[in-house]
């Protein structure tokens, strides 16, 4: 069980909580002294307020040795990177860590202090290394090569890290007593700046294992992939790449497919926000088709054409493999969503489809939803957040559910209507493969809400229902659904005014199967379950 809090409610929460097991918090590093004298075995901090430094919010020593901190089997700061500049830093941070946490995110300028690194801990695991210059990067992937240093996973940059030029982010999915982990990188140049290829380039081409490349809005262009794609072209381990969000055209799309074509391990490609046309792509169709390996694509924020959606409505057609594709905020409309409602209607494997932020008419809804009746057998989530859709297209695409396995469903920031809502009041009953129904931000009012748990007592496979943003004030028809729903176990009721939920929650005996409730409303006095896990975002 995780319970999720912020530092301000640590204490009115705990008395309530049972924090026997792990906890998430959102405050500074500062707070940790609150969390040693609970019976816990793993701790994760989110810092998000300050970048922390050698000389600020420092990991206090006695914290980390205290006997109470010894029992503790992980510790990890997300958000929270440490510069070692000296042999004293890595003295200071490092050594009272060392019998109890492989949490350490650092950053680090000279390789000499790697070094340190390495010589004080011996064989020391990070979760992150930041590497502020080539020759750090370098001396890094020299330890590892060596079995000097591992680093156990990829956790998101710290964007207010003041990086060099390169900015380099490493990070290896690594295993115990495995010298050369597989690599992930993550280039993340800072404001204004972009990478140099050829770093990434040579480290390609020395036949490490790496498996995952990020390069969203790393500034690349045309004349810089190339040298970017002869390492690729080396690369036999390469499971996923992101290139989204930078400068590649027609032409660059045409040299990154080349490299990849004769891939037999890439599985997830990223080509979002890129200034491409038709011809790029039929060029990313084609790759498609060609490296069977490949089951995620994704053109989020591409703005493509009718002739591009045609191409694309042809790739659902024949493509066998792949399973989550994406047209996020593509500028599909309803000559597009023809095309893509052909190509679905003889799909037979895709898993997820990715709609959201495209203005669907009435008619192209109804495209949709016969698409999802007569064809796409697999497909289990569909994401038609921020759709614009009117109560005919909600409609049309809702009756359409009873037909489907569909698992996940957004509708969020489409505003639903008495109509819309009976509407899918009626298929709830009949649709028992949902088991997350996202609702977010869909002008849900008291009558609204009423209408909705009435008919979701009558089914029996949504576990998770998000709610957040609306409008309701009045909790009591979803604490009686919670009361007889006992599929129901996880809700997120953010940013809705309900002062009455907690007291009436908490007050009922008969929603002992609810595990989970995201608010953020404040908690002081309030009387949880002992069951209940709070999140509060």
């Amino acid at each position: 069980m995780t319970e999720t809090l912020s530092a301000d409610l640590l204490c009115a929460v705990a008395a309530h909580l049972p924090l026997t097991d792990a906890i998430q918090l959102s405050l500074a590093s500062k707070w940790l002294y609150s969390i040693v004298p609970f019976h816990i075995h793993n701790v994760w901090v989110d810092d998000n307020n300050a970048r922390s430094t050698a000389n600020t919010h420092r990991v206090p020593p006695e914290a980390l040795s205290c006997p109470q901190a010894q029992r503790l089997h992980h510790w990890s700061l997300h958000g929270v990177v440490w510069e070692l500049n000296t042999r004293e830093d890595c003295q200071n941070i490092l050594l009272p860590a060392k019998s109890t946490a492989h949490f350490l995110a650092v950053s680090i300028t000279n390789p000499e202090i790697l070094d340190v690194c390495v010589e004080c801990l011996g064989t020391p695991t990070f979760s992150v290394l930041v590497c502020n210059a080539p020759s750090v990067f370098r001396a890094a992937i020299q330890h590892i090569a060596k079995g000097n240093l591992t680093i156990t996973h990829l956790i998101d940059p710290v964007r207010s890290i003041n990086t060099s030029d390169l900015g380099l982010l490493l990070a290896c999915k690594g295993q115990e007593q495995v010298q050369v982990p597989s690599l992930r990188l993550r280039f993340t140049p800072g404001v204004g700046k972009c990478i140099d290829p050829t770093l990434l380039g040579e480290v390609l081409t020395q036949q490490l294992p790496v498996e995952k490349i990020q390069l969203r809005a790393a500034g690349i262009r045309d004349e810089g992939i190339e040298i970017l794609c002869t390492g690729l072209k080396a690369s036999s381990h390469l499971r996923e790449l992101s290139v989204s969000t930078n400068h590649l055209t027609d032409v660059g799309v045409a040299k990154l497919t080349r490299a990849l074509g004769a891939s037999t391990s890439l599985r997830k490609l990223f080509f979002g926000d890129n200034p491409i046309t038709e011809r790029g792509v039929e060029s990313l169709c084609a790759l498609a088709t060609q490296v069977q390996s490949l089951d995620t694509l994704s053109f989020l924020f591409c703005k493509l054409t009718d002739a591009g959606f045609r191409q694309l409505g042809n790739l659902l057609k024949d493509n066998n493999t792949l399973l989550h594709i994406s047209f996020g905020a593509t500028k599909l409309n309803t000559d597009g969503m023809r095309f893509i409602a052909a190509g679905l209607k003889q799909n037979k494997t895709l898993e997820s489809i990715n709609l959201w932020g495209n203005a669907l008419s009435a008619e192209a809804a109804a495209d949709l939803a016969q698409a999802l009746e007569s064809g796409c057998s697999n497909l289990t989530a569909i994401m038609l957040g921020h759709c614009s859709l009117n109560t005919e297209g909600l409609c049309s695409i809702i009756r359409s559910l009873p037909h489907t396995r569909i698992k996940k469903l957004w509708f969020d920031d489409n505003a639903f209507s008495e109509e819309a809502m009976r509407a899918l009041v009626d298929v709830l009953p009949n649709v028992q493969d949902l088991t997350m129904l996202s609702l977010h931000n869909t002008g849900i009012t008291n009558d609204l809400l009423s209408i909705l748990t009435e008919g979701l007592m009558h089914n029996n496979s949504v576990a998770l229902l998000e709610l957040s943003q609306n409008p309701f004030t009045n909790s009591k028809p979803l604490v009686q659904l919670l009361e007889h729903n006992n599929s129901i176990y996880r809700v997120d009721v953010r940013h809705v005014n309900i002062p009455n939920f907690w007291t009436e929650l908490g007050a009922n005996q008969r929603t002992s199967h609810l595990r989970a409730v995201t608010t953020k409303v404040p908690l002081e006095g309030k009387n949880l379950p002992p069951f209940l896990s709070v999140e509060v975002k």
